[in-house]
C-alpha cells in the first residue's frame, strides 16, 4: 500500500511539473525516481548485514501464563536499520509427528549498529511441549517500501505445565473414646498381663500362681 501510494505521488508530482513546466518539481520527481530504487538495495543491504539467534533454546512456562522471550539481533553494517521483522511458528507435539495446532506471528523492532536484543511475549495455551521457531526475517528501507526475506533457523523447547492447585484434606473427627482407645491399641503392641488379687494385704512380695506358671512354660519353649 505504502509503494502504491508513493508511486502515485511520484507520478502525480511528475505531471504537474510537465503541465506548468516548474523547475522544483521536476527536480522533486527526479528525487523520488532515485529514493525509489535505492530504497530498493537498501532493503537488500540491511538484509545482508542483518542476522538474529535466540538467547535461550530451552525454557518452561505455566498454562495460560505469558513467557517472555528474547532475540539477540547483530547490525553488522554502517546504517542503522528503522525497521525488520521476525515471523515466528510455534506448534505443540513432539518434533516431527503429533503436531496438532499451529500458529503463525510477525513481530517488529528496530536496532542500531552493533547488537541489541528484542523481547516479546508468548502464551502457553495447551499442556505439553510447544516448539517455537523463528524461520523467515524481514528487512525493510526507511519509509518500509520494499520488504526483502531472509531464511534463519533458531528454535526454542517450552515445556507448558499445568496450572499449580491446591489440595484440601479434611481428616473425619473421632469421639474421645475411640481416640483413647486408638492410642491404647498402637501403645499395646506387646503383651502387657494385667494383675489382680483378691485382698490386698496378701500381694506384698508374693508372685502370683498364673503368672509362675506362665513364665515357667516360657523358659520350657526357650529351651526346645
Amino acid at each position: 500500500m505504502r509503494r502504491f501510494l508513493f508511486i502515485l505521488l511520484a507520478v502525480l508530482t511528475f505531471y504537474l511539473a510537465g503541465v506548468y513546466r516548474y523547475l522544483p518539481l521536476m527536480v522533486l520527481s527526479v528525487m523520488e525516481v532515485v529514493y525509489f530504487v535505492a530504497s530498493f538495495f537498501l532493503s537488500l543491504y540491511f538484509r545482508k548485514n542483518l542476522s538474529i539467534e535466540a538467547l535461550r533454546h530451552s525454557d518452561c512456562v505455566e498454562k495460560g501464563g505469558q513467557l517472555a522471550c528474547g532475540v539477540r539481533v547483530i547490525n553488522r553494517g554502517k546504517l542503522p536499520v528503522s525497521r525488520f521483522g521476525v515471523r515466528l511458528r510455534y506448534r505443540y507435539g513432539s518434533n516431527g509427528k503429533g503436531i496438532f495446532r499451529r500458529k503463525t506471528k510477525i513481530i517488529y523492532g528496530s536496532c542500531d549498529r552493533g547488537e541489541s536484543i528484542l523481547h516479546f511475549e508468548i502464551s502457553g495455551c495447551c499442556c505439553g511441549r510447544m516448539y517455537l521457531k523463528m524461520d523467515d526475517l524481514y528487512a525493510y528501507d526507511y519509509l518500509s517500501l520494499f520488504s526483502v526475506r531472509r531464511k534463519v533457523n533458531e528454535e526454542i523447547e517450552v515445556a507448558v505445565f499445568p496450572k499449580e492447585r491446591g489440595l484440601h484434606i479434611e481428616l473425619p473427627s473421632f469421639s474421645y473414646r475411640e481416640n483413647n482407645r486408638s492410642q491404647g491399641l498402637v501403645a499395646g503392641q506387646g503383651w502387657m498381663p494385667t494383675v489382680r488379687s483378691g485382698s490386698s494385704g496378701n500381694t506384698a512380695g508374693k508372685i502370683p500362681t498364673a503368672i509362675s506358671i506362665g513364665i515357667r512354660a516360657q523358659e520350657q519353649d526357650c529351651l526346645w
